[in-house]
């Protein structure tokens, strides 16, 4: 059992325990109350009952208007949290030897809490008289044992100097919401006392903490993200749950040793804390600079978004080395760097808490008297709205803070959506008004007696005052993990806030956070980020990039690409974790390239072997390459290519397609309508270039749009876009716009329209050849790499790359044509492709393993013969542009993209070294057999809809109402062939009477092809490579393929009764409004009969039946009364003769048949 599984499992019982008690405290699910405690002498009465506590009136009240300023999902999720962390808390100090065990059982036999059992004995010194009087009253009562429980848990925590300052607030109405069922079976003392991953090493860990912040968050993350995918917004509540993600610690460590390590270096520079930091990047600069600081008390770190405070202990970590080698004593150390160097914020209260009580844990280790003196992080989080009107700042300030009234004023206005901006707020103090305001509050905050006004207004902007102090002064490190979270998930607020003050990177809270913590930097100083390596390429970060070279340095970087963060697998989130330097001064830097390691800890000792280094790159490289990526990678030559060739964009038009605004209204796979491609009219469906799949040369040739009339009804379509309409139904060089990998290019033939999903190059048809074998090329991949290492492949970016021409391309088109024939031939050996003509396996006699091998050999010849041919034009460009030193030829197998059906891409890895080791010859392809057969039973069931047939090319019947010239059978290898008259196929094999059912057809189809003598031979190997019995297959599993075959969009449906009691396949060109009464009449009524005929039999003679035939009789009744059930069903839609157009496409016409057909899965 996981840290994250009791996480979730606590936030599941105390939110639940939490909603009890606000019903009991009388709110409905609205917030709503319908009950009020009323304050009487020494107490209150609730629901005519007399209580002794006074205290709770003001606190109900307190969270009346908690819950009416925050609603009631969000005032659950802050108490059941705030639970969850004071009493992970007293775990924690007690397991670490820091308090006493309070939560603890008092033996394994008795699960009575310790502080309950103390209670019993006395031990309730941490009470006020009053509450040890209520206690008393109840102790004596074992059944009030949840009740006493509560109060010394509210009272302790209450009283604690620690819990009370980390976890308590004023009016802290959560002491209300302790959930009253704590104690029982299931509860959470019984979670947190007895879960397995709770062990004694976990909790010496300062960063347990943070881990179980992440995780007890993870399932209100998931629930945001679902939110997001139906277009919400994020709130302002939803902002930490959305962003929350813990940083592995080496990459904390690596961000801290860089910024507060260098600052201190560049004064110290033979420090032996130098020798302690693992992950220090040295530079050229290095010893050079001048220092930042005087002394270690001028080091300041902030991390402004430091959650749980991960950063912000190993920054305490590295600073106490520094102490220590100043001579100061652990008190002192510990005090200053909690007072003088270290600072964080975050929007969320949740997570500004457990980062203070993490750092004050991570001080203990070195003093463990930090607990006993009034000394507190300077971490806050962002306050809750709160309007102050002038005489209130007035009052705050005094007669002396006067001048400052109007700088305050402005601040506290600027604030007031905190909770939705955190720390990008921009904020302004003069450096007078800055120190008084903070001596100010200091002076409020110490006085005994203060007047009125003073104590009124000070409880209010308490919050408000060390947010704007931490705002508005400059740090010689800011260090983070910002949010990241892009433009289309902003609420309305945020979005206008980033893109009025944050012009340049407002694409992206990360990127947003990468401007402002530069502002925050001293200058000089350094910031330290980890964040998504999208902005080091993508076009709209640009203007950010280039305000970057200008103004400030890149002083090293780990670009980690993906698979960072454990919890996140993939290749969307790629993160690169860097240290700018405030105002330049760095001409180079030193780059570690760790993408290509498979695993984090894989990136963790690369970069500890200093492997895949890259150092002193000149800044000034970036610049040089269009867009000013930070390639750092590029080397002299290619870096003078972007600088003296043409870019291809400036050769040959550039484009996108179409934007439809209704996809699904526009847009279908070709095999859904009645379309037939080889029709030289066509009047609506028209072939559409929409991307597509990793594939290079040719294919993905899927959809068809709705073109009709010019495209008139895309036209009036709103949010529809008409693009580069002059370049429709002409041939092109093609690219899917987002994909994973690098991006794949395509020959697209003539009489295509082009959707935005796709770009492309418009290209002379005597040069189309050349560009497409230069566009699939390692050199090309490489200069892309460069320009866009992302999964985004616009158009602008891919016409930024060098293009340079051959003085004879004839070598080039040669090659190129025959690739080009290879993969159209791949491609064009599928049902799904509208120039399919028959099985690839039919043009060959004898059985169908000898047509199997042979085909097998001949796609072998064509899949190396192929790869040959991709290594041969990647010599010549590599020659072209002279970029032998830096790139090979060399194409691996897994990047050939024919026989994608066929072959495993992960089974080449393990055969790539076999292959090379000898000399690159031919090797045994990992041929999937049963995907082969597979495809040939799709095939046949397709000659026996009339699809297909065996004596002629092509698509036969994809349409409505055949003519009976169209069904009739014809003569093949001197047979006769028929074709299903009613498109009517049943699919239950030796278990009906049916003669056209799909396994009898399938041995006829057989006999014809290859002849009778043949058949259990053929049999015999269809069941070897299937790996399974003709008729399991068939039976249980061909939908489920064909329905992948098709992509979701399956031709033939499944009528089918609950258990597959009773099905058939019905080919859905051929349906009309009396299809479902001949399902029913034809065949459902007619197996019913089948099937009580032979009950009768077996029931005649039941006494005596072997136990077989008992079993056998069993089956029967439970297959008859699934079928009745079923007919009644079958018979209320045949009554209402559906009928529907193709053009509506499978997904909508499906739904018309609700349960009686299988779903599409």
């Amino acid at each position: 059992m996981s840290l994250k599984n009791f996480a979730q499992e606590s936030r599941v019982v105390l939110m639940s325990g939490v909603r009890r008690r606000l019903a009991y405290w009388g709110f409905d699910e609205r917030g709503e109350a319908s009950q009020e405690p009323e304050a009487v002498s020494g107490g209150y009465v609730m629901r005519g009952e007399v209580f002794d506590d006074p205290g709770v009136p003001q606190l109900w009240k307190a969270l009346k208007r908690a819950i009416a300023r925050k609603g009631m999902d969000v005032v659950v999720e802050e108490a059941a949290y705030t639970w969850f962390n004071r009493m992970v808390a007293m775990k924690v100090l007690a397991q670490n030897g820091y308090e006493t065990a309070q939560l603890e059982y008092a033996s394994e036999a008795d699960q009575t809490p310790r502080i309950l059992q103390r209670a019993r004995q006395g031990g309730m010194g941490y009470l006020e008289p009053e509450e040890k009087e209520r206690v008393t009253k109840l102790l004596g009562d074992f059944t009030k044992d949840q009740e006493a429980f509560a109060q010394l848990l509210t009272g302790y925590c209450r009283n604690h100097r620690t819990l009370r300052r980390v976890f308590g607030r004023q009016e802290d109405y959560t002491e209300l919401l302790l959930p009253d069922d704590v104690l029982q079976d299931g509860g959470f003392l019984q979670l947190i006392n007895t879960h397995p991953s709770l062990t004694e090493e976990e909790y010496k860990k300062v960063e347990l903490i943070g881990w179980l912040y992440q995780f007890y968050i993870s399932e209100k993350k998931d629930e945001v993200f679902a939110a997001f995918g139906k277009g919400k917004k994020a709130e302002a509540k939803d902002i930490p749950a959305a962003t929350q993600i813990f940083t592995p610690n080496w990459i904390v460590k690596y961000m801290v040793e860089n910024t507060a390590g260098k600052a201190w270096l560049d004064k110290h520079p033979n420090s032996p804390v130098k020798g302690e930091m693992k992950y220090l990047v040295e530079n050229e600069s290095d010893g050079t600079r001048e220092p930042i600081i005087s002394d270690v008390e001028d080091l300041t770190l902030i991390d402004p978004a430091c959650g749980s405070g991960h950063i912000l202990v190993e920054g305490f970590d590295l600073l106490y080395k520094m102490y220590m080698e100043r001579y100061y004593s652990p008190e002192e150390a510990v005090d200053s760097i909690l007072e003088h160097n270290l600072f964080g914020l975050d929007i969320d209260d949740r997570a500004a808490q457990l980062a203070t009580f993490a750092v004050l844990l991570k001080a203990a280790q070195s003093d463990r008297e930090v607990w006993t003196r009034d000394v507190r992080p300077n971490i806050f989080s962002m306050p809750e709205k709160r309007p102050f009107g002038p005489q209130e700042v007035r009052d705050f300030l005094g007669a002396e803070g006067k001048p400052f009234a109007s700088e305050l004023d402005v601040a506290l206005m600027a604030m007031q959506d905190a909770k939705n901006r955190g720390s990008v707020m921009k904020l302004k103090l003069s450096s007078e008004a800055h120190a008084f305001i903070a001596k100010r509050l200091d002076a409020l905050q110490a006085q005994t007696n203060r007047s009125f006004h003073e104590e009124t207004v000070l409880a209010d902007i308490a919050p408000f005052i060390p947010v704007l102090l931490a705002l508005t002064r400059k740090y010689t490190s800011v260090v983070a993990n910002p949010p990241y979270m892009g433009q289309k998930n902003m609420n309305a607020d945020l979005k206008a806030y980033v893109n009025k003050h944050y012009p340049i990177s407002k694409s992206d809270l990360f990127a947003v956070f990468m401007e402002s913590s530069l502002a925050q930097a001293s200058k000089p100083g350094y910031v330290g980020m980890i964040n998504q390596h999208s902005w080091m390429f993508l076009s709209s970060y640009e203007k950010l990039r280039v305000h970057l070279l200008e103004n400030h340095s890149i002083v090293n970087m780990l670009h980690l690409g993906p698979r960072t963060f454990e919890e996140l697998s993939g290749e969307v989130v790629q993160s690169t974790a860097f240290v700018l330097a405030n105002g330049g001064g760095h001409k180079t830097g030193t780059y570690h390239r760790l993408v290509d390691e498979p695993n984090v800890h894989a990136k963790q000792a690369a970069c500890l072997k200093q492997k895949s280094v890259f150092p002193n790159i000149p800044q000034s490289n970036f610049s040089k390459i269009p867009g000013s990526p930070i390639a750092y990678w590029a080397s002299r030559m290619q870096v003078a290519h972007f600088q003296t060739l043409e870019q291809i964009g400036g050769v040959f038009r550039s484009g996108v397609g179409l934007q439809t605004g209704n996809n699904a209204k526009f847009i279908r796979r070709w095999f859904e309508v009645a379309f037939l491609p080889r029709e030289k009219k066509i009047e609506k469906w028209f072939p559409v270039n929409k991307g597509g799949g990793q594939r290079k040369w040719f294919g993905n040739n899927y959809e068809v749009i709705d073109w009709s009339e010019g495209g008139a009804s895309i036209r009036r379509e709103s949010g529809a876009v008409i693009r580069n309409e002059d370049c429709y139904f002409k041939p092109v060089v093609s690219w899917t716009m987002v994909g994973s990998g690098m991006p794949t290019f395509r020959m697209v033939d003539k009489g295509m329209v082009h959707n935005n999903a796709s770009c492309f190059f418009l290209v002379p048809d005597n040069q189309i050849l050349y560009v497409t074998a230069l566009l699939n090329s390692v050199v090309f991949s490489h200069f892309v790499s460069l320009i866009s290492p992302t999964i985004n492949f616009t158009s602008g970016d891919i016409s930024k790359i060098p293009f340079k021409s051959l003085e004879s391309s004839e070598k080039v088109n040669v090659i190129a044509s025959s690739v080009l024939e290879s993969a159209r031939h791949d491609w064009d050996s599928r049902e799904y492709s509208w120039d399919f003509d028959q099985s690839p396996l039919l043009k060959i006699s004898q059985n169908l393993e000898a047509s199997y091998m042979t085909w097998f050999h001949k796609a072998s010849d064509n899949f190396f013969q192929l790869h040959k041919n991709e290594e041969e034009l990647n010599r010549i460009f590599i020659d072209l542009y002279g970029l032998q030193d830096e790139l090979t030829p060399e194409v691996p197998l897994k990047h050939i993209t024919i026989l994608q059906e066929e072959l495993d891409s992960d089974d080449f890895e393990a055969l790539e070294d076999e292959f090379r080791a000898g000399g690159g010859h031919p090797i045994e392809l990992p041929i999937k057999r049963d995907v082969v057969m597979q495809q040939f039973l799709s095939y046949c069931v397709g000659l026996m809809m009339g699809r297909y047939r065996l004596d002629e090319p092509g698509l036969h019947i994809a349409h409505p109402e055949p003519t009976a010239e169209e069904v009739a059978s014809y003569s093949y290898n001197g047979h006769t062939v028929e074709i299903d008259d009613d498109a009517i196929l049943p699919l239950m094999g030796s278990a009906c009477q049916f003669p056209d059912d799909v396994l009898h057809r399938v041995y006829g189809l057989l006999d014809v092809i290859w002849g009778e003598e043949t058949r259990t031979a053929n049999v015999n190997f269809l069941e070897e490579c299937l790996g399974k019995s003709l008729e399991k297959y068939l039976v249980k599993d061909f939908f489920k393929d064909h329905c992948k075959r098709y992509k979701k969009k399956p031709i033939y449906w499944l009528f089918a009764s609950k258990k597959g009691a009773f099905q058939v396949l019905v080919c859905m060109h051929r349906m009309n409004a009396f299809t479902v009464e001949k399902i029913r009449s034809n065949y459902l009524l007619e197996h019913l009969r089948h099937l009580r005929q032979e009950e009768q039999m077996l029931a005649s003679n039941e006494a005596s039946l072997s136990s077989r035939d008992a079993k056998r009789l069993d089956q029967l009744r439970k297959d008859i009364a699934e079928c009745e059930a079923y007919d009644l069903e079958l018979k209320d839609v045949a009554d209402r003769q559906i009928a529907f157009d193709l053009d509506d496409g499978v997904t909508e016409n499906h739904k018309l048949f609700g349960n009686v057909v299988a779903k599409i899965k």
